[in-house]
């Protein structure tokens, strides 16, 4: 396996960690911690996921564009999945921090966006490193975030308990941001693995 799948399906585990916190203990979150009522919860929990519905084709329309443009496909792809991944850690940052529970709900509803808005060219980079081998490459890679996605409902309450809130989604943010980082080890493209076919000549 190649460096730069090991480092894709590294990202893409800390996607999965930050993603599912959000799956399974958003809407707790709001209600336990910032004190909205049931119904509040309840819509204010669903927002990410409305949101979502254009955040994750646009991050993959625009990383596309950039691909195919001046930037070319490593920071075509590079850019939008750092930015999505960083971008989300930070509000993550402050959506723990502030005292209002309304633009906590808002922050950490965009954060939400912003992570899963990466999909798109992690699995267009998953391709493009794998080449004919890209079934087995994406497979690995979506273990990776489903391991993420293991441990996190799991360990989040634990940190919580722990050291609080607050510090258990400081964690989250941390890690959104690794997340990012990652790719600058990751170049698209780089070792796709697809041959140019032979060309050939016609025999009278």
């Amino acid at each position: 396996m190649s460096r730069g799948l090991v480092l894709l399906t590294a990202s893409y585990s800390l996607q999965g960690y930050v993603g599912y916190i959000f799956v399974f203990w958003f809407y707790l979150y709001l209600v336990q911690v910032r004190h909205f009522d049931l119904l509040r919860g309840a819509f204010l929990s669903s927002l990410p996921w409305v949101l979502s519905i254009v955040s994750i084709p646009l991050g993959g329309v625009v990383s596309d564009r950039l691909a195919r443009g001046r930037m070319g496909p490593v920071w075509g792809r590079r850019l939008v999945a750092m930015i999505g991944l960083a971008g989300s850690g930070v509000l993550i940052s402050l959506g723990a921090v502030t005292g209002n529970a309304w633009m906590a709900a808002a922050y950490l509803a965009l954060a939400t966006a912003l992570v899963l808005s990466v999909e798109g060219p992690f699995w267009a980079t998953a391709v493009a490193l794998a080449g004919s081998r890209s079934g087995m490459a994406s497979g690995i890679m979506n273990t990776g975030c489903n391991i993420g996605g293991l441990i996190s409902p799991a360990l989040t309450p634990v940190l919580a308990a722990a050291i609080g809130w607050e510090n258990a989604l400081r964690v989250a943010a941390a890690l959104a941001v690794v997340g990012g980082l990652l790719w600058l080890g990751i170049t698209p493209g780089s070792a796709s693995g697809h041959r140019r076919p032979h060309s050939r000549t016609s025999v009278a």
